[in-house]
């Protein structure tokens, strides 16, 4: 009797554990949805980043930073106040494909090498899906 106990009780333990694994596996993980676009604080520190990054001139800062601003204004605008809103994923990747060759017109051919590995370094740092861009 003693041992028909012991396995029932054991049954149920492994059950128990296997339906709890299952739940919380099944729980979503993290935020949620899109990214919020970036406000000119953070455009400033991103931007500071790369000018460290990439060695850049003074110039060479303001324009990046110009095209940043730019860049979230326009994806600002084109989503409005409706986060939910946003526009096909094929019209936001010509987004920044757009903007990243932008950005490259202002850099040096060897700036540009270093600016195409940052971009690969910061999407893979965000957990970035799809391919990585050539």
């Amino acid at each position: 009797m003693e041992i028909k106990f012991k396995k029932t009780l054991r049954l149920i333990f492994v059950l128990t554990v296997l339906f709890s694994v299952t739940f919380i596996q099944a729980q979503p993980h993290g935020k949620q949805g899109p990214r919020p676009i970036p406000d000119s604080k953070s455009v400033t520190a991103m931007v500071d980043n790369l000018s460290q990054e990439l060695a850049l001139t003074k110039k060479q800062k303001k324009k990046v930073s110009d095209l940043y601003t730019n860049h979230f204004d326009l994806l600002r605008e084109k989503i409005g106040n409706d986060n939910n809103s946003r526009p096909k994923r094929e019209v936001m990747e010509q987004m920044q494909e757009d903007f990243e060759t932008e950005v490259k017109s202002v850099l040096t051919e060897d700036q540009q090498k270093q600016f195409d590995t940052y971009m690969k370094k910061q999407k893979l740092q965000r957990g970035g899906k799809g391919k990585p861009r050539q």
